[in-house]
């Protein structure tokens, strides 16, 4: 799924970025549910595996948005970036068995300080749609206010993440957790 992740990535800067994060991920990523209460995202999200099929969403959500906004220039590949990575710290710095209500806060502090050869302002990009990407939902209670007054970016990953939770839109409608029959 990685190098899936990564084909939709042109810049070599922003890619590399990229691989750097997600060779630092808790493997456990890979494998979690995006909803551990199964409360929160269509059943196709739980699981084993949940997260990164949650993540793949967010990516081609974020993309055709991108489409839509005409941004085809160096801040796609930056929104992708942020795709991929908004939620690799879900379960906190180390990883636990919930999710983490600050986990954009973390990812934000992680890669804003990252060893990478990328540029001061596609970094910020990155980690700003990283910070605000659960909009209303974002802790602590200074983040959710500054996240109410999205840049376009910003609001494309929000609106991305929001899409790809929701029950009744389906990306892969085979699927389905442990629990349903």
């Amino acid at each position: 799924m990685k190098k899936l992740f990564l084909n939709f990535i042109d810049d070599s800067k922003v890619k590399n970025f990229v691989d750097i994060a997600l060779q630092k991920v808790d493997p456990k990523f890979w494998t979690a549910p995006s909803s551990f209460s199964g409360k929160y995202h269509p059943q196709e999200n739980n699981g084993e595996g949940g997260l990164a099929r949650h993540t793949h969403k967010v990516l081609v959500i974020a993309a055709h948005l991108c489409k839509i906004f005409r941004i085809n220039d160096w801040r796609r590949d930056c929104i992708l970036a942020a795709a991929i990575l908004h939620d690799t710290y879900k379960c906190g710095d180390v990883w636990g068995g919930y999710t983490d209500v600050r986990h954009a806060w973390i990812a934000f502090q992680r890669y804003k300080f990252m060893e990478a050869d990328i540029s001061y302002q596609k970094r910020d990009l990155i980690c700003q749609c990283i910070r605000f990407h659960m909009a209303e939902w974002s802790d602590p209670l200074n983040e959710r206010e500054l996240a109410k007054r999205p840049t376009t970016e910003e609001r494309i990953i929000q609106i991305a993440d929001y899409l790809s939770s929701r029950k009744d839109l389906s990306f892969y409608s085979g699927i389905k957790s442990g629990e349903e029959k």
